[in-house]
């Protein structure tokens, strides 16, 4: 994308934010229908960062204190301390501090910006990642406590020559999970209850093919002595089983739950 798009895009948001002050840049990136990285770009004095991300980690310590930030859709994980040496071992890096412990894939890691201090979502300045598709995937947050200078420091030694608004990918599409009723109940268990360590989870997932928010819903079903229905409850637009499992969250009240069969 070129520095003509990139300001394109800056003046969309500007126009936003002046409609709809405290908008959080990634609800104005859904609202204008462009990746978060393409506004964060165009920040003012915002600065590209190469994808060096050894050198980005083993430069973070010196930062002291800083919030480090990693969201999606459905959650927010916030964590203030002070980044310990990372180890990192090829496509992936490990953080193992007492305060901030991370597990990072840099596979999925793409793009970098500097954002200093009084912008839109970054009031003392910060340092975000994205992926090829420009979705952030972690953030770091500079703090009252955090060294004077020091990310803006950071941001000198990687910055990138190039400061155009790279292309972003199309984001993959989100893989479907499997029918519950596709799923070998008793296996499921006994893997679940075999679990040792957060590594397993990953391995119990591709072993069963299921989605994470599925497996959970399944292993606490199963787990209480329920079992996976045999057909999707009231809630689906398939047709509904005769009566709705205990677990149900459907908008059907409870004592309207049993349902004659067609």
């Amino acid at each position: 994308m070129s520095m003509t798009t990139m300001a394109a895009v800056a003046q969309r948001f500007a126009g936003l934010i002046a409609e709809r002050p405290g908008l959080r840049v990634r609800d104005a990136a859904d609202a204008l229908g462009v990746p978060e990285a393409a506004i964060v770009a165009g920040l003012a004095g915002a600065r590209r960062l190469r994808p060096d991300w050894r050198a980005l980690l083993e430069a973070l310590p010196e930062a002291g204190e800083v919030m480090a930030l990693t969201r999606n859709a459905h959650c927010v994980h916030e964590k203030h301390g002070t980044y310990p040496k990372p180890g990192l071992h090829g496509p992936v890096g490990l953080v193992l501090g007492t305060e901030i412990d991370l597990r990072l894939f840099f596979a999925r890691w793409a793009h970098a910006w500097f954002v200093p201090e009084g912008n839109p979502g970054s009031p003392r300045g910060s340092i975000q990642v994205f992926d090829p598709s420009g979705v952030a995937v972690h953030k770091v947050f500079a703090t009252a406590a955090t060294a004077p200078g020091a990310l803006a420091a950071i941001a000198a030694q990687l910055a990138d020559p190039d400061q155009e608004l790279p292309g972003f990918e199309t984001p993959d599409p989100v893989r479907p999970d499997p029918e519950d009723v596709a799923v070998d109940q008793a296996a499921l268990r006994r893997d679940w209850l075999a679990l040792e360590d957060t590594h397993d989870f990953i391995r119990l997932l591709r072993r069963h093919k299921l989605g994470r928010a599925q497996a959970f819903r399944l292993a606490a079903t199963i787990s209480r002595g329920g079992s996976i229905p045999a057909r999707p409850c009231a809630r689906s637009p398939k047709p509904p089983p005769r009566r709705c499992p205990s677990w149900c969250s459907c908008p059907i009240p409870a004592a309207s739950r049993f349902i004659p069969d067609p």
